[in-house]
């Protein structure tokens, strides 16, 4: 069967962003594009993908007939899955860490998967065996030795963690929960900075009316607490969020977190020494001059940022709309799918030969779903034409 081209309308909307730090806040600008089309996208038959994770060389990591595989797209737009090894794994959460080749998941609360593709060994085991404990993931500790630090959480006192060191080469706990020191690290690790290197949060538990985080960075080596000027910003945006990406070479980070405020999606910059910290709303959304909530939803090919817009229908449902912004682009324009969901649409992105990164949708129409393709070549595009036109108001 051969891929079908229609058309569908994206809508560009942007209102420029408010500039805040720590110190100083100025009032919002604001430029209403409402009406700017993308028309075009091609359709491709369906194929029921299972979970997907980022990978190299433009395919992506997906769970397929219960095994991890590779997803890729072809010149003809055809979505092609090849088998990476006979391991079945079931329902499992799982993530990749193309850096060093592995491929992790765990499930059924304690079990652990890896599947090292340099060695094409793999390996299913429990590293403790109480159902007082349940898996919440892995984070790389040392890229070289490919050591990573296996995360379990109390299933009574869930504000804290357990870790376990484990040495993959060599199948080897090298230190678990029951042998550490008491002053092992017990907070939650947000997101690796570096080998042995991590952002943490540390939980208030004394007012659980008002949730807190306290944020810090641990140096694992020197086991070694580390505060500055960007520990102490992010410490002072009292809610749960989500780092969707944190660069220190970019010296950014981007956070959201869905219906808590005014702060909810914010980009993160500061200057060497994580100093003189800037925070500016990713980008602020309307329709019909009307300010509209949205989430970031991941940042793909260290470039492509999703996110889901929430609406209101005529009798008050919540619907949403996918779209896409570049987040190295000088002003943050959003790209909209002009289409509703119920719910946020499955979704995942590849390097196409032709066209470069492209988004694949699932869709369903008239009870049958399709997978479309959307160019983030054409959307670069027209977030060109909209920062042309509009040089002077958003200097």
């Amino acid at each position: 069967m051969k891929p079908i081209k229609t058309k569908l309308a994206l809508t560009t909307i942007l209102t420029a962003s408010l500039l805040f730090t720590a110190h100083a806040q100025e009032p919002a600008k604001h430029i209403n594009l409402d009406d700017i089309k993308i028309e075009e996208y091609i359709e491709l038959p369906h194929k029921k993908v299972f979970d997907y994770c980022d990978w190299k060389d433009g395919k992506s990591i997906i769970l397929y007939n219960g095994c991890f595989s590779t997803l890729e797209v072809t010149e003809k737009n055809k979505l092609k899955i090849k088998k990476l090894v006979n391991f079945p794994v079931g329902d499992c959460i799982f993530k990749t860490f193309p850096e060093v080749n592995v491929i992790y998941g765990y499930s059924g609360g304690v079990t652990q998967l890896f599947y090292d593709l340099d060695t094409n060994k793999t390996l299913l085991f429990e590293p403790i065996f109480t159902r007082r404990y349940w898996a919440r993931g892995a984070l790389l500790l040392d890229s070289e030795r490919k050591i990573f630090l296996l995360i379990y959480g109390h299933m009574l006192t869930r504000e804290k963690y357990d870790y376990f060191i484990y040495d993959l080469p060599n199948n080897k706990i090298l230190s678990s929960p029951f042998e550490q020191e008491s002053d092992f690290l017990k907070d939650v690790l947000e997101v690796r900075l570096g080998d042995y290197l991590f952002l943490c949060r540390e939980r208030d538990k004394i007012d659980r009316k008002k949730i807190t985080n306290n944020y810090y960075i641990y140096d694992f080596k020197k086991k070694e607490r580390i505060d500055n000027e960007l520990t102490a910003f992010l410490s002072t945006l009292k809610y749960g969020h989500g780092i969707r990406y944190l660069s220190l070479e970019e010296k950014i980070i981007i956070i959201s977190s869905y219906d808590i405020g005014d702060e909810k999606n914010l980009f993160i910059s500061w200057e060497d020494g994580f100093k003189k910290i800037r925070a500016t709303p990713f980008f602020i959304p309307t329709i019909n001059d009307k300010k509209t909530d949205y989430e970031i939803l991941g940042i793909h090919h260290n470039e492509w940022v999703v996110f889901a817009l929430y609406l209101r229908g005529v009798h008050g449902e919540l619907l949403k709309k996918l779209g896409f912004s570049n987040k190295n682009s000088p002003v943050h324009v959003p790209v909209v799918i002009d289409e509703y969901f119920e719910s946020t649409p499955y979704y995942f992105f590849l390097e196409h030969p032709v066209y470069g990164p492209c988004c694949f949708v699932e869709v369903e129409e008239n009870g049958r779903k399709k997978i479309r393709m959307y160019k983030m070549g054409d959307v670069q595009e027209k977030i060109d034409e909209v920062l042309a036109e509009n040089a002077d108001l958003i200097k």
